[in-house]
């Protein structure tokens, strides 16, 4: 070897990379753990000696997906990358009565370990156990904990937001979380164990859903149509990766042999809330969340499907609260405040605190004409109940197929479009624009048992995330209002304006952002 050349260098490990790529396909790994979970244990005699060869398998109750495998010289026998849910584990060997454990539940990226004491009889003999599968993980050093079906379901969640539920998890601390993300910079933040608030990675079914340019989370597909999600808080495997907090890791729910469905519809009103002490009246809070799913099998034992939908609208009112300039002030005439305005040119007092007519700049005074409101209340004070009208769409659709024992298909698609029909704007109605967020996610996978120690996974996914946002329809330019500019060139920007301790405006503007 030391008389090759260069090329022949490049050449040997040109050659070498596929090999390795199947080697690491075929080792007997939990792969991508992100959406499956793994049983695993030994097989013993009554007197603890290992029974080399048995036969073990592992069989879906809802969906009767099989695997087999045989016990090695030790004993130990493993299944890798089994969809979630509950599993009948049987156990055959010659000179024994066969083992039968009814419900070993797989939770994802978790490991259920059953281990089996086979006892002395005749294969025809059955031995049901119905102890539950150890839950205390000794073959990962993964530190992390699980939120259930049960609890998905069943704890209340205001908005529905999945991801709530993560923060009743150790380690989970402050957190942001919304019922619509209409901005790629709003989506959903949390601190694990001490990191940054958008140092997470959040996966549905193995794909991405935190946003490439700010890595907040997107949310997760309703509670309906949602299994199970684990949070990894520390010291997680190299196939987790990406981000230094925590890692959130969703499935989503699968058809069955049996036909699953249901409705559902969540309200909130007004009419049963109180008054804010510094509201006028009660806001206007009209909150409908409704939906439905549908699962079952196209053939029983081979091909499944699961859908749902969820819709959600809002329609309610939030309070802003201004000092705007009285219509005195934007005269010039300030002689009511007590603090004297002083000119900029000298630094001396205007006299009887007047600004003359002359001073004034014409883009500031169209301005203050075109975007804030006059006072309408006796203290000075500007109140608007603004409307915010919120939708959202969500869309879940998932196909799985079962070739044979040992080789499995699934694919999922994800659909979620919010709208925020109010999108910033400050004190002035007339600078709020529209906000859209729209998610695209498909998840493709493969699994496929090459013998009873080689298993491999496919897996690829695709998502989109776009925010997108519109001008106000009262949107003028600088040079529109009276300037000698305009913002970066725009004809249809409008800037921002602070009024220290009076109320700020804040233009929506058009834009894109993938």
């Amino acid at each position: 070897m030391s008389r090759l050349g260069t090329d022949s260098h490049a050449r040997t490990r040109a050659g070498a990379l596929p090999a390795i790529a199947v080697l690491l396909v075929l080792l007997p790994w939990s792969l991508l753990g992100q959406t499956t979970g793994t049983i695993l244990g030994q097989v013993q005699d009554p007197s603890g000696a290992a029974i080399v060869g048995a036969e073990v398998e592992a069989q879906n109750t809802a969906t009767g997906l099989g695997r087999q495998t045989t016990a090695d010289e030790t004993g130990f026998y493993i299944f890798n990358a089994l969809p979630t849910g509950l599993y009948r584990v049987t156990v055959v060997s010659e000179g024994f009565s066969t083992y039968t454990r009814p419900e070993v539940e797989v939770g994802v990226a978790q490991n259920s370990r059953v281990d089996v004491e086979m006892t002395v009889g005749a294969v025809t003999e059955t031995v049901e156990v119905a102890a539950d599968a150890i839950r205390v993980d000794t073959r990962e050093t993964m530190l992390g904990a699980t939120v259930d079906n049960d609890r998905v379901q069943n704890l209340p969640l205001n908005g529905r937001n999945v991801l709530q539920l993560a923060t009743l998890l150790p380690g989970v601390g402050r957190s942001v979380l919304r019922t619509t993300i209409p901005t790629g910079r709003g989506g959903n933040t949390f601190s694990v164990s001490g990191s940054r608030i958008n140092e997470n990675n959040v996966l549905l079914d193995g794909a991405s859903f935190t946003g490439g340019m700010w890595n907040r989370s997107q949310n997760l597909p309703s509670p309906d149509s949602l299994g199970e999600f684990r949070v990894i808080t520390n010291t997680y495997s190299a196939e987790h990766g990406r981000a230094s907090g925590g890692v959130f890791t969703a499935v989503t729910k699968s058809g069955t042999n049996e036909v699953h469905g249901g409705v559902w519809e969540f309200l909130r009103n007004d009419k049963l809330n109180a008054r804010t002490f510094f509201a006028p009246s009660k806001p206007i809070l009209r909150q409908n969340q409704f939906g439905a799913k549908l699962g079952g099998p196209v053939v029983k034992n081979k091909t499944f499907v699961f859908g749902s939908y969820q819709g959600l609208r809002v329609r309610q009112q939030r309070l802003i609260t201004s000092f705007p300039l009285t219509q005195a002030e934007r005269q010039g005439d300030f002689s009511s405040s007590a603090k004297a305005v002083l000119d900029p040119a000298g630094g001396m007092p205007f006299p009887s605190n007047r600004i003359p007519s002359s001073r004034f700049d014409p883009m500031a005074v169209n301005y203050v004409q075109e975007y804030y409101p006059l006072p309408n209340q006796p203290d000075g004070r500007s109140i608007e109940l603004r409307g915010l009208p919120t939708d959202s769409n969500q869309l879940t659709l998932k196909g799985d197929h079962n070739f044979n024992s040992a080789h499995r298909a699934s694919f999922r698609y994800y659909h979620n479009k919010d709208t925020n029909g109010a999108f910033r704007g400050g004190v002035s109605p007339g600078l709020i624009g529209a906000a859209f967020s729209v998610v695209d996610s498909y998840t493709a996978s493969s699994t496929h048992n090459f013998s009873p120690m080689s298993l491999g996974e496919f897996r690829v996914s695709y998502t989109t995330v776009i925010a997108e946002s519109t001008s106000p329809y009262q949107a003028l330019s600088p040079r529109d209002l009276g300037g000698n500019f305009n913002i970066d060139g725009d004809e249809t920007g409008t800037p921002d304006v602070n009024i220290v301790g009076r109320g700020g405006t804040a233009a929506s503007f058009p834009a894109r952002r993938p």
